[in-house]
């Protein structure tokens, strides 16, 4: 059958009918009706850029649309007066106008996904603060080639060259790095077996990188020893100098407590590992043993 759709039930059961009939049997069939391609709803598109590679956008209402076949294109007012940044050649178009072509395009549901290099990264445009912006007026367009647009449908032409297009206003959002605290840690679990009179210890693998040290605190729970690092009894916190494992002794834990330890490193970003205290196995058997 054609692009291998099967027929609905009662479509079926008409072609059955038909066929268990005479040779010279007639039978009216009403075909389903070809649900034509439609390009997103005008809208508003939000443009939220990583500042880092991409600038990803969102448009609903599409239908029926092939997401290889639609190409988009991030259009970018000239460069206000005085602005010397430079931009890639290949950017730049006659008339003075900046386009981005869409890295991919994906669907989700009947919505279209878009993915343009970013603004940021390759610094096209900033406000007067030097944060990213782009200027008034820029656009997406989204265009379905092989197509003429009638009555708000996509429809087949006969020319290759011809394009259902859609133009799309847009609103710019620049993400905010996460700030990097200049170390990493890595804990393959995240509990703490309690052992007699309530300690515990926990080990984690922690890598300075541009912090030259890092200061352990604990929330919600009592850090009794930290090895390898040196207590700083005035801020209940302790310095960690090298990288490698790190062994936490914990004190006054009692089943199911939730608790963090904190690392804070350069300019005072943190990361947190949140950890969870359990009774032994030993322990839980006794326990079950005398109920």
């Amino acid at each position: 059958m054609p692009g291998g759709v099967l027929p609905s039930s009662s479509l079926w059961l008409d072609l059955s009918d038909l066929r268990a009939g005479y040779g010279s049997s007639i039978t009216d069939i009403e075909l389903p009706r070809q649900v034509r391609p439609r390009l997103p709803e005008r809208q508003l598109a939000l443009l939220l850029d990583d500042t880092s590679s991409n600038a990803t956008v969102r448009l609903a209402g599409g239908r029926n649309l092939i997401a290889d076949q639609v190409r988009a294109t991030l259009v970018l007012p000239p460069h206000p007066t005085g602005n010397p940044r430079p931009l890639h050649a290949q950017c730049v178009t006659q008339s003075g106008e900046r386009r981005l072509h869409a890295q991919s395009v994906s669907k989700s549901g009947d919505d279209l996904i878009l993915s343009f290099p970013s603004p940021a990264a390759w610094k096209l445009f900033s406000d007067k603060g030097g944060k990213p912006a782009i200027p008034e007026g820029t656009i997406i367009n989204v265009s379905l080639s092989g197509h003429k647009m009638i009555d708000g449908e996509c429809v087949e032409a006969e020319s290759p060259s011809a394009l259902c297009a859609g133009c799309y206003d847009v609103a710019y959002v620049a993400k905010a790095k996460t700030p990097d605290p200049g170390f990493s840690t890595v804990a393959t679990v995240r509990t703490v077996a309690i052992g007699e009179k309530g300690t515990g210890s926990f080990r984690f693998a922690l890598n300075l990188r541009e912090a030259k040290e890092v200061l352990l605190r604990g929330e919600g729970v009592v850090v009794a020893d930290v090895k390898p690092a040196q207590a700083i009894a005035k801020d209940y916190a302790w310095r960690i100098a090298s990288s490698g494992i790190v062994t936490v002794t914990l004190d006054q834990l009692t089943p199911g407590q939730q608790f963090k330890l904190i690392l804070t490193g350069t300019e005072q970003r943190t990361t947190e590992i949140p950890i969870e205290a359990k009774k032994l196995a030993a322990e839980e058997k006794k326990s079950e043993g005398g109920k």
